[in-house]
């Protein structure tokens, strides 16, 4: 009698993480409870979505909210690779963030000095980034971000660009190299920009 109950919740279990991770219903669901569970601490949401979450999916005016950061997107669509997480790793093949608007604020914390434990930073590999048609806001400044591609890793502590292209109205740049999170230390730094405000009518280019 127990040993059928218990297959019975198996069953039961099983079925509840297909219908969360392989439908269009779960990630709804998904992002539900992802709200709940933040309490307090952030609002997550979007108006609509499509596919799902163990694989490739697409979130519809999506919003994020913090007590130190706003986030509102036209576009957000995620591919990855679920497998790769059996190796330790989160395999991303393309992000892509179209339309919308990052605000930054600033909490009672931001001025001290925190100790900063990055030990349990995943690894993770970004294929193919493409952010098109956002705006950046802080306190004082406006930035419009035309387009920002590239890609991108984290593996032990140390975050890579690569082909990382970054297009603003008066200003264009292009950077590779790595950081290392653990120590806060540039590895390897490669940056050329070019720079021509509306009121200059030859460019300031550097390296």
């Amino acid at each position: 009698m127990l040993r059928r109950i218990l297959l019975i919740l198996a069953m039961l279990l099983i079925v509840g993480l297909v219908f969360l991770l392989g439908t269009t219903q779960g990630l709804k669901s998904a992002l539900i409870f992802a709200d709940r569970l933040s309490g307090n601490q952030a609002s997550i949401s979007a108006e609509r979505v499509e596919g799902r979450l163990l694989g490739h999916f697409i979130l519809h005016q999506a919003k994020l909210e913090t007590p130190t950061l706003s986030v509102e997107l036209n576009h957000t669509e995620l591919a990855w690779n679920p497998g790769k997480l059996l190796q330790g790793e989160i395999s991303i093949n393309t992000l892509n963030l179209a339309g919308g608007k990052v605000s930054l604020g600033t909490s009672e914390s931001d001025d001290k000095p925190t100790e900063k434990d990055n030990r349990w930073l995943p690894n993770v590999t970004l294929e193919a980034l493409k952010i098109s048609s956002v705006v950046v806001e802080t306190d004082s400044n406006t930035y419009p971000i035309d387009s920002i591609t590239g890609q991108a890793g984290l593996h032990a502590g140390i975050l890579t660009l690569s082909n990382a292209q970054f297009k603003m109205p008066d200003l264009t740049a292009s950077v590779a190299g790595a950081v290392n999170l653990m120590q806060t230390s540039v590895e390897e730094l490669n940056l050329q920009w070019d720079w021509q405000p509306a009121a200059m009518l030859l460019p300031v280019q550097g390296s």
